[in-house]
């Protein structure tokens, strides 16, 4: 049994033994299991569904009143959702919680209408469950082998939850898990013949899992937004371990949590019913999934609102970090609510105290799937607080928080709203939004007031105010969850926030004024001295150039973007101008660097080397202030103080740079980012093919950085420049770099700080550049909040990751003498090759790649800081050490290193490196088709290294093509394992007779070209031809070689016409036709029987459907 086999097997298991499931189905060993009829092929069992779909819905007395012709309407509704997977997966997502109307018989209602439930929400045992492992999911497609599905959730025969494993041997984990998936759904389009879209239409989560780890999603989740469940709520850790029968001492790991917080069925209903939405993001409508904190905090307020009476026992405070998803579990919450008895008649009053942050809550307020009632003015404010009818009001309680801090405290347009009772329902929740900002404020009297028996629950991601007045949870009440930053940055909700120091003409700088500045208790004020210093022209060109050089360097590679706090709306405008002199003079620069490299004006080689190879985006880059207007503002502020044009700068600002594309660039720099042109020109070999081996170095297959596709027509916004906008519930993912040029302490720091730990790909952490000494200042600008609550927002970027990376090179070197190779040998090739034979054994090759990614991750979160140059040569050794085990096992699929694994500057680093170590003629192409390949592998310097690289080559080559050619990959599997058992060991014989089955491959194909046929569609049809026909053929007979030719050309010609319609792969009438067509021009065009046509044509279909791209390519 595998070891992937066995982490499915666990998780199946775990679920009968310790969870209350019936134990599952293998599919497997030939178990009848939850497969009725045609089983999963139309995505959902259909017997299974409608026997259920019968049972749960009886009329008044218990009786069945669903008859054949009502059931059928049932089925007809789910199954014409729509062929597209994600849109059908909504469609059938709604469904789920409409249910279908039908009519209802005469005796039942008069016959009216009435909504037939899919699923049984409140009574899970009522619906029917099988958990099964092994499925196979036959494919419309006659003659394309079944898709297995490594683990299924079947509630009422809908495959609620599909699951892939991976095991520790395998390099890549629950990371391989979820790509698997991704395949799977369709979502990865670079492997259509293994993937079934059509039945994830009805999937509603994924799960990855290894032999310790497990991972959520749903079918629209990328790698990144996989999370694992951590959470035993409402367990306890210990009657956690308890319920799982878990040894003395052990703790549950997230293959656990996982199981007991997801996979059981009333806590998989409640998630389904309540805790999962559709969201349009960047351009696509994604579905999302509760993360652990979410689910555990409606949890616990819902439990509180049903189980208590007191209205400030049933509130209390909600403390979840900064970017962890506040917004969305207020969504999450509501419509927890509308599903829970007792609350589903509850009036929801969303209070916020910004204009920015209710534009941006209003349109996630929708998902709950109430349109939110917006209180836009003191009577609309009392007709909708004042009304009995339940719904969702949002709330603006104060007036935005201007720049100039006008107004913070005056009665704003609700003043006079609260001077009397408005509503006396105890049927009302108050949700305040960043709950720690005003909740000791006027308003929040009168609002108690105007509403006594509402329930209040705060939200907030700041730390609780550990002294002096009021504290938030004397406000609120007691907490009901709390969710911190060091939690948030291991689940991968946020990312880390580092701290970099710069001093800049620190001279110009009185620090007696900077250190007073943070001693002051109103945290707005800067004292005149400081302000008109770092308003001063002089210091602010200084800064940006300074800013600019540390963002080309360190931020721009993996093409995220930065914010400057400015000290004034005055110093934000005048940074704009700083920034495009500073620009201005680096384009310039870095063009002279082009023509001559080495310094120039001032700028170090490094930095213009950095700027050249970004040239395209640089010289259109703009930097937008975006601040508050005030009365008597001078002409060259409007620009950047009118609403309209703060939300098309904000709009601008989150779009992703640019990325050239040949011809457009205007230089002849190559772009270390660019998927498709190498860093440098390779080395010129005429016998290379298209698969050289800089294809497979680490300079990515795929767009792997934050720059988009192309350029645009309008330029790109790198830097929004503030004083106190857009510090507070502001979200860029795209944002990486925060350059404080302005004294903050208290909330206001930590809001501003958390701008930059939105998750995005590539982004290790969120960087914090300070100019004003914050970093000496921090205890004392955080002084007021508890210490605990402030853990992992304090850490020097240095101080934290030099140990760290030290730490991962010294398991690295242990790892690498444990494998017997020393660094001195690490370029030596045969120590290479002697290395590679200790890693055949893949439980040791997943240890070296795991240690291998730990290291070069860790050096890549320093590149390019001189810091990390003590490991540089070990991490060039060993990059070009893990390329060496890509090439040789193929673990990735395609030979080469995942170009999302590590980021666009240590890419260039290791490609560098690889190119100056390795000779293009010692390095087999990846593929045994390619030029010069067994010659290549003929000079590899042992006979077991010749073995093996024909060995791997060849099991790449039959897993790729078993779908597309099953009957000629069948053959070549059956042929490599015969030899592999005969010549165990007998090295020599073995690459020999390897090397013929390549030289036999590489004939077939040429003759395939020889006979001057296309050998993706046409060459393809004839091997089916000559295979099913073998004993027919002959040189006198009707049916010749020259015949099946002619024959594979015209059935080429008859496919293309008829797979034309885009809804062709899964058109199952349109399928059928075309195999009908075929069958009868097999029988017309070659005189053979029905019976013999018949296998002949279904064959035929599965590769018309595999391989349409290439039937309709020009």
């Amino acid at each position: 049994m595998s070891r992937e086999t066995l982490a499915t097997d666990r998780l199946a298991a775990l679920l009968a033994d310790r969870l209350g499931w019936s134990a599952p189905v293998d599919c497997s060993l030939g178990e009848a299991g939850p497969l009725s009829g045609e089983g999963l092929a139309k995505g959902i069992d259909r017997a299974r569904f409608l026997d259920a779909v019968r049972r749960i819905n009886p009329g008044p007395g218990g009786e069945l009143w669903l008859d054949d012709a009502q059931l059928a309407q049932v089925w007809d509704a789910v199954a014409r959702i729509d062929r597209d997977m994600v849109t059908g997966n909504e469609q059938f997502f709604e469904l789920l919680h409409s249910g279908v109307a039908v009519d209802a018989p005469p005796w039942l209602d008069n016959g009216r209408s009435r909504a037939v439930k899919l699923v049984e929400w409140d009574d899970p045992d009522a619906n029917d469950w099988v958990v099964a492992t092994h499925v196979p999911i036959r494919r419309r497609s006659a003659g394309v082998p079944a898709v297995e599905l490594d683990f299924v959730v079947l509630c009422n025969g809908i495959p609620f939850v599909v699951g892939a494993a991976s095991g520790p041997q395998e390099t890549d984990g629950v990371t391989g898990a979820v790509d698997r998936l991704r395949v799977l759904s369709g979502e990865r389009r670079l492997l259509p013949d293994r993937s079934v879209p059509e039945l994830f239409r009805y999937v509603q989560f994924l799960v990855a899992v290894d032999d310790e780890r497990a991972a959520l999603g749903t079918v629209t989740s990328l790698p990144e937004h996989f999370a694992e469940w951590r959470s035993t709520y409402p367990d306890t850790l210990e009657t956690a371990a308890a319920r799982l029968d878990l040894p003395a001492g052990q703790q549950p790991t997230t293959l656990h949590t996982l199981a007991l917080g997801v996979l059981q069925r009333e806590r998989l209903l409640d998630l389904v019913r309540s805790f999962s939405v559709f969201q349009w993001l960047d351009g696509r409508t994604v579905r999302l999934v509760a993360r652990h904190q979410q689910y555990r905090a409606v949890s616990k307020t819902v439990r509180r609102l049903v189980g208590e009476q007191d209205p400030r026992a049933r509130g209390g405070l909600l403390w979840h970090t900064q970017g962890s998803g506040k917004s969305l579990t207020m969504v999450f919450l509501i419509r927890k609510m509308r599903n829970t008895d007792g609350l589903r008649t509850f009036k929801i009053v969303v209070v916020s105290d910004r204009r920015a942050l209710k534009t941006q809550l209003t349109p996630v307020l929708r998902l709950s799937g109430e349109m939110p009632l917006v209180a836009e003015s003191s009577a609309d404010a009392r007709r909708l607080l004042t009304s009995t009818t339940p719904g969702v009001i949002q709330l603006m309680i104060q007036q935005a928080r201007t720049d100039t801090g006008a107004g913070q405290e005056a009665d704003d347009q609700f003043g006079g709203l609260f001077d009397s009772v408005l509503n006396n329902s105890d049927q009302i929740l108050l949700l305040i939004d960043e709950a720690h900002r005003t909740h000791t404020g006027w308003w929040h009297a009168r609002l108690t007031a105007a509403l006594p028996r509402a329930v209040k629950i705060g939200l907030t991601g700041t730390p609780i105010v550990r002294s002096g007045g009021r504290t938030t949870t004397e406000i609120f009440g007691s907490e009901i969850d709390r969710y911190t930053l060091r939690e948030a940055e291991q689940d991968g909700a946020t990312v880390p926030i580092r701290y970099e120091g710069r001093y800049v003409s620190s001279s110009l700088v009185d620090r007696a004024g900077l250190d007073a500045a943070y001693q002051l208790d109103a945290a707005d004020e800067v004292p005149l001295n400081v302000r008109h210093v770092l308003e001063s022209t002089d210091l602010i060109r200084a800064k940006a150039r300074d800013m600019l050089a540390h963002w080309v360097e360190h931020v721009l590679p993996a093409g995220f973007k930065a914010q400057v706090v400015a000290v004034s709306r005055l110093a934000a405008v005048r940074y704009r101008d700083a920034f495009l002199t500073a620009r201005d003079g680096l384009v310039r620069a870095a063009e002279k660097h082009l023509a001559s490299p080495g310094p120039h004006d001032g700028y170090d080689e490094g930095l213009l080397a950095a700027a050249a190879r970004h040239l395209y985006p640089l010289r259109q880059l703009d930097f937008i202030p975006v601040i508050s207007p005030s009365a008597g503002d001078p002409p060259e502020f409007r620009p950047w103080t009118e609403r309209s044009a703060h939300d098309t700068h904000i709009a601008r600002y989150l779009q992703p740079l640019p990325r050239p594309v040949a011809g457009e660039r205007g230089d002849d720099a190559e772009e270390p980012w660019s998927p498709s042109a190498p860093l440098e020109p390779p080395p010129v070999d005429p016998n290379e093919g298209p698969d050289g081996p800089w294809d497979g170095c680490f300079g990515g297959l795929e767009p792997d950085t934050a720059f988009s596709g192309r350029p645009r027509e309008e330029t790109p916004v790198g830097f929004l420049i503030v004083q106190r906008m857009l510090l507070t519930g502001f979200d860029a993912p795209l944002q990486q770099a925060l350059y404080v040029d302005r004294p903050i302490r208290g909330a206001e720091l930590l809001q501003a700080v958390a701008r930059t730990n939105r998750p995005a790909r590539n982004k290790p952490y969120g960087l914090v550049v300070d100019y004003v000494a914050l970093a000496d200042h921090l205890d004392e600008a955080l002084a007021e909040y508890e210490l605990d609550d402030l853990e992992g927002m304090r850490e020097d970027l240095l101080g934290y990751e030099l140990p760290r990376l030290a730490a991962h090179a010294q398991t690295m070197r242990g790892t690498l003498a444990e494998l017997g190779i020393s660094e001195s040998e690490a370029r030596d090739p045969d120590a290479q090759e002697e290395l590679l034979a200790r890693l055949e054994d893949p439980a040791l090759r997943a240890r070296f790649d795991g240690a291998a990614r730990a290291f070069l991750s860790a050096v890549e979160r320093l590149l390019p800081r001189r810091e990390v140059g003590a490991h540089l040569e070990l991490a060039k050794d060993v990059g070009l050490l893990q390329w060496r085990v890509r090439r040789r096992f193929r673990d990735t699929g395609t030979g080469r290193p995942d170009p999302n694994q590590y980021g666009p500057l240590l890419r260039e680093l290791l490609d560098e490196h690889i190119r100056a170590n390795v000779r293009v003629q010692e390095v087999p192409p990846v593929e045994i088709t390619g030029a010069s390949f067994r010659d290549r592998v003929d000079a590899l310097r042992s006979d077991r290294a010749r073995a093996r690289e024909y060995e791997y080559a060849l099991r790449r080559l039959i897993e790729e093509s078993r779908r597309s050619d099953p009957g000629r990959i069948g053959r070549l599997s059956g042929q490599l394992d015969l030899l592999l058992t005969q010549l165990d060991q007998q090295w020599r014989e073995l690459a020999d007779a390897l090397g013929d089955l390549v030289d036999q491959i590489v004939v077939d194909d040429a003759e395939i070209l020889a006979l001057d046929l296309d050998p993706q569609t046409e060459g393809r049809i004839f091997s089916v031809l000559e295979e099913q026909l073998a004993a027919e053929i002959s040189a006198q007979g009707p049916i010749t070689r020259d015949r099946l030719v002619e024959v594979a050309r015209r059935l080429a010609v008859d496919i293309r016409d008829q797979i034309g319609p885009p809804h062709f792969p899964g058109n199952e009438h349109l399928q059928q036709n075309l195999r009908r067509n075929l069958r009868r021009q097999v029988i017309d065009l070659l005189d053979v029987s029905r019976d013999v046509a018949g296998p002949i044509a279904g064959e035929l279909l599965g590769l018309a459907v595999e391989q349409r791209d290439q039937f309709l390519r020009e």
